[in-house]
C-alpha cells in the first residue's frame, strides 16, 4: 500500500508540512479499508471520519450507518494521485526491490 500525502495539509515552512486532523483520519480510513478491518476493530467510535470507500466516495455521507451496524468493511478502491495497493510482483517490475 502506497499513499501519497504530499498534497494533503500545508505548509508551515520550506520544509514542514502540517496535517489536519481529517487529513490524518483520510489517511488512517485508507489504510483501515484497505486491510478490510470492520469499523468495529478501528475504534469505538465506528467507521473514522474522512475515511473513504470506493469511487472516493465519504461513508459518513450515507453508507456508514450500514457499515457500522453490520460491521462489514468498507471497501478498498485505488484512488489516483492518492493511493495505491500494489503487490511485490508489480515492485518488482519497476526494479525497486
Amino acid at each position: 500500500m502506497f499513499i501519497d500525502a504530499r498534497k494533503l495539509g500545508t505548509m508551515v515552512d520550506r520544509t514542514h508540512r502540517e496535517l489536519t486532523d481529517a487529513d490524518l483520519a483520510k489517511i488512517a480510513g485508507t489504510y483501515h479499508a484497505w486491510r478490510g478491518d470492520s469499523p468495529e476493530s478501528r475504534h469505538s467510535g465506528g467507521a473514522c471520519p474522512g475515511m473513504l470507500e470506493a469511487g472516493g466516495r465519504d461513508p459518513a455521507a450515507k453508507e456508514s450507518r450500514h457499515s457500522r451496524e453490520s460491521g462489514n468493511p468498507v471497501s478498498y478502491e485505488d484512488i489516483p494521485g492518492f493511493c495505491k495497493s500494489a503487490t511485490l510482483d508489480d515492485i518488482r517490475k519497476h526494479g525497486h526491490v
